[in-house]
């Protein structure tokens, strides 16, 4: 889909959602993670990944229930870490670009 400057698509709001889709599963660089990680603990599964049926995919079909779960759950567990490892990089980002400024 193709959108030029000064006009009005009619399926505007479906390309938003893909914009945004798009940014939440991108890594940035201040962080080195992508914001959906952030928020959820664990990688998004792209509907692509679906419908090809990826090794990924393959394997949490396999899982049983209570196991995925658990692996579920730890991921929450350690998004607090995760959190603090990625302020620890924007710091550090900040940081560098003082020192270049200063």
């Amino acid at each position: 889909m193709e959108f030029h400057y000064g006009t009005k698509p009619r399926n505007w709001h479906e390309t938003l959602g893909q914009t945004l889709w798009a940014y939440q599963n991108s890594p940035k660089d201040a962080t080195r993670t992508t914001p959906f990680k952030l928020v959820y603990g664990h990688e998004a599964v792209l509907p692509v990944e679906i419908n090809l049926q990826s090794i990924r995919i393959q394997r949490q079909n396999e899982l049983p229930t209570h196991d995925y779960w658990n692996m579920m759950f730890n991921d929450w567990i350690n998004l607090d870490e995760d959190c603090l490892i990625t302020l620890e990089n924007v710091i550090r980002q900040k940081e560098k670009v003082a020192c270049f400024y200063n």
